[in-house]
């Protein structure tokens, strides 16, 4: 009893120590990599409203007009609003406060004040996908994957997907897939947990709730989640109380964004969004054939997710085994994949204007990868880790020019739309990319990197903050910072344990 009990506390330490070590190498990696401004107007504008949350507890952005970057509408009182729900910009207050706090403690140049709130609000991003690599290894974890096996996985998510260039951007994707993936973690304790499922539930709810309230679109997850509730494993009185229980819920989020819109527009269904963009075009029309919008997402060379984040063939090829082992982790993994697909789709804006690979597909990435984690067991056959091995190795070739150099730089050049603003099927955004990385690198071995304009060239942090004369020993603290993380990591990293001959 006491040997199983301490083998128990050992297993959790493990765990714990993995978890540790990959969250610090993660993060280290990110805040090496991540750029030093914001490019797309999606950004500036949750930089707004973090920044107007921050200093006048308010959601409206005048200050959008006057960088003449703002995408929304006026409300009621006169005031502009954006057209993206409070949560993420909540998430962000507190990296905005810490930029202010450090510019005001370090004595940063005025000038360059702007500069160091637009990376201290970046390095959002980079936090969040470290806790993602850390939600996904936990889960892969308590679904029996080998906890070294699970760690390399883990690895591959966030530097094999286009989340690692996303780290370099405040977009809300990152932000929304660390939600969707604590709301299946809490799933999978509800369905296990039974009776005692209760809080778990409430986690799963707030999780889609706020995911919600960053984006409306995000509700077609709600069903899915529901419908793998209905799945599980347990009486029925008590499943039918666990789905009202999470419909009571996320009602009360979509209420709360409800009561926003009508307390800024005077409208319960009036979101904030402009209405027209670019060429005239309307958002919220939906009306992409939904054959053109799927082979887009799915078959694109631009925006392909099988393209972009390749390991999530191998999500798939565990799907039917995941069926077998958990109905409602199944269903939400591959359902989410789907409602979400064909929910974007018909979407008017289904590339998601300016960005890297299928953006708006990002949030069930990890769910879907989830699906893997049947083959990755200690099992016979090896070529699922084979297979892994070789779809991270592709994904990470596929993204590494968008982490060093700005895909918007590429694709605002011409190329990616025409002149009505409609999307180039034929967009070739990796080659575009690896030829632009080319191009900085050789400028950089002539000792040009610092020659060009401010928000071209190497898209690093600290190349950015050289181009704008910040202190050098400011930049090498971050650096140094940076560094220490990794090394913690490396030290913390499970180490292999010598085999026997013929162990397996």
């Amino acid at each position: 009893m006491s040997y199983n009990r301490g083998k128990k506390h050992m297993k959790k330490f493990q765990m714990k120590r993995s978890c540790a070590a990959l969250f610090l190498i993660t993060l280290s990696v990110f805040l090496l990599t991540t750029s030093g401004h914001l490019d797309v107007i999606d950004e500036y504008m949750i930089f707004f409203q973090a920044e107007s949350l921050t200093l006048r507890g308010s959601l409206a952005v005048p200050q959008a007009k006057q960088h003449d970057t703002w995408y929304g509408r006026e409300g009621v009182d006169g005031r502009p609003y954006t057209g993206y729900g409070p949560a993420h910009a909540w998430m962000v207050v507190p990296f905005y406060s810490l930029g202010r706090t450090a510019g005001a403690a370090l004595g940063i140049p005025e000038p360059s004040h702007d500069l160091l709130l637009y990376l201290s609000a970046l390095l959002s991003n980079s936090f969040l996908a470290a806790l993602l690599a850390c939600l996904f290894h936990y889960l892969l974890c308590r679904l029996d994957v080998p906890l070294r096996v699970s760690f390399a996985a883990s690895l591959g998510l966030v530097f094999a997907t286009p989340i690692w260039p996303y780290t370099g951007t405040l977009f809300s994707e990152i932000w929304t897939a660390l939600l969707l993936l604590a709301g299946l973690a809490f799933l999978e304790q509800a369905t296990r947990q039974g009776q005692a499922g209760i809080s778990a539930v409430v986690g799963c709810g707030t999780c889609l709730g706020l995911a919600l309230m960053s984006r409306p679109n995000h509700v077609v997850a709600v069903g899915v989640f529901a419908i793998a509730l209905l799945l599980a494993p347990l009486p029925r009185r008590r499943r039918m109380r666990q789905v009202a229980l999470l419909g009571a819920i996320t009602t009360a989020f979509l209420g709360a964004t409800l009561f926003l819109n009508y307390l800024h527009f005077h409208d319960l269904f009036q979101f904030g969004y402009a209405d027209q963009v670019e060429g005239g075009k309307i958002l919220t029309a939906f009306d992409t054939p939904l054959h053109l919008g799927l082979f887009g997402l799915f078959l694109s060379p631009g925006k392909s997710l099988f393209l972009f984040a390749p390991m999530v063939l191998l999500g798939l090829a565990g799907l039917p085994l995941l069926w077998h082992q958990s109905r409602p982790l199944a269903a939400v993994c591959g359902g989410c994949v789907i409602a979400y697909a064909f929910f974007l789709a018909r979407h008017t804006q289904w590339e998601a204007g300016y960005s890297w690979g299928p953006r708006y597909l990002l949030p069930v990435v990890p769910l879907l990868l989830v699906g893997m984690a049947p083959l990755l067991r200690k099992l016979p056959r090896r070529w699922p880790r084979k297979a892994l091995a070789v779809l991270c190795i592709l994904g990470v070739l596929i993204n590494l020019p968008a982490v060093f150099t700005s895909f918007f730089e590429v694709q605002s050049g011409g190329g990616y739309y025409d002149s009505n603003y409609d999307y180039l099927m034929d967009h070739n955004a990796v080659g575009q990319q690896w030829g632009l990385l080319f191009r900085y690198l050789g400028e950089g071995f002539q000792g040009q990197a610092l020659d060009g304009p401010l928000h071209q060239g190497l898209d690093l942090w600290f190349v950015t903050l050289m181009k704008d004369r910040v202190p050098s020993s400011l930049i090498l603290i971050g650096l140094s910072l940076a560094l220490a993380a990794l090394a913690g990591g490396l030290i913390l990293q499970p180490r292999s344990r010598s085999k026997k001959k013929g162990q397996p």
